[in-house]
């Protein structure tokens, strides 16, 4: 129940958070479908909960990254399920998280929570827990992890090749 008021409390501070003029935060449920697929290009994606989203023969659950440059910020990625990726699949390009949380994802391969290859993927003050086989799974590529436990303190550095 403590990380529920924790994720909570960072959507939360979304309500208050202006992007380009105007206040985003929604929940995005999507019922068994799958999530979002972006290939190419820069994406940007703030003060969400993402859930729910299936896509049980392919990659990425929540979301499926080919090429593209993403950043995840104050996000809440539950309960989704993929071949590879439950939360996130990221090929190419490179992503960045802040202040999300990638809980209680699966996937049928490995990467229930991230699932990362031939790119590189940095976290600040993220949490990848609860997610089926594994958390994060990286092939062919360099992985950082930039980790701040929450509430900040010393921050802890990561790096695996």
């Amino acid at each position: 129940m403590t990380r529920t008021t924790t994720h909570a409390h960072y959507i939360e501070q979304c309500l208050w958070v202006p992007v380009r003029g105007r206040v985003q935060s929604a929940t995005i449920d999507c019922g068994g479908n799958p999530g979002f697929s972006i290939e190419n290009g820069n994406f940007n994606f703030i003060c969400l909960v993402v859930q729910n989203c299936q896509r049980p023969r392919g990659n990425g659950g929540a979301f499926s990254a080919r090429f593209a440059t993403i950043m995840l910020g104050t996000l809440r990625v539950a309960d989704n399920t993929a071949g590879r990726g439950g939360g996130l699949y990221l090929e190419g390009g490179s992503g960045f998280s802040f202040r999300s949380f990638i809980i209680n994802n699966t996937a049928t391969d490995v990467g229930g929570g991230i699932f990362v290859t031939g790119t590189s993927f940095s976290m600040v003050e993220s949490n990848v827990t609860d997610n089926q086989p594994d958390d994060i799974a990286c092939a062919n590529g360099i992985y950082m992890i930039v980790f701040q436990p929450i509430p900040p303190k010393r921050p802890q550095y990561l790096w695996v090749f």
